[in-house]
């Protein structure tokens, strides 16, 4: 990584800096194809290059963000337990993509059915009663 960045307006001295950047992202792990040459960013010559490499870092660093989050889980620590919202049926969590919030409660959209002929569901329609829920 880099340590410590020169501030200066010299043109040789701004693309050292662009090289250390590069070689900073080369000892992270960042893959070669996914690095770009002075060039590019110094004289926008290829600047999507340049975004490719600092989306890759993103992903880098997200992917190394989220094994530590896994770590810490492993071993019993709490990771944002603040932030689960529990199915009314099954009592498990319910992620974001698949909630749905139907007479008061959380529900997965697939616990979400009808007692007599389990039936899924929609919040606020159906032909069952919606007292009834499985």
């Amino acid at each position: 990584t880099v340590k410590k960045f020169k501030t200066s307006k010299i043109a040789f001295v701004q693309m050292e800096n662009i090289c250390a950047y590069i070689e900073g992202c080369r000892s992270l792990g960042v893959p070669d194809p996914e690095l770009f040459i002075t060039a590019d960013l110094f004289e926008a010559r290829n600047l999507s290059s340049v975004v490719k490499n600092i989306l890759a870092v993103h992903r880098l660093f997200a992917e190394k963000k989220q094994k530590t989050t896994l770590n810490l889980a492993t071993y019993g620590a709490d990771v944002d337990d603040t932030a689960k919202t529990l199915c009314r049926k099954c009592g498990k969590q319910v992620y974001h993509v698949e909630l749905l919030r139907a007479l008061g409660a959380d529900w997965h959209k697939a616990c979400y059915r009808c007692v007599s002929c389990a039936l899924v569901l929609q919040p606020g329609g159906g032909k069952c009663s919606m007292k009834k829920m499985k």
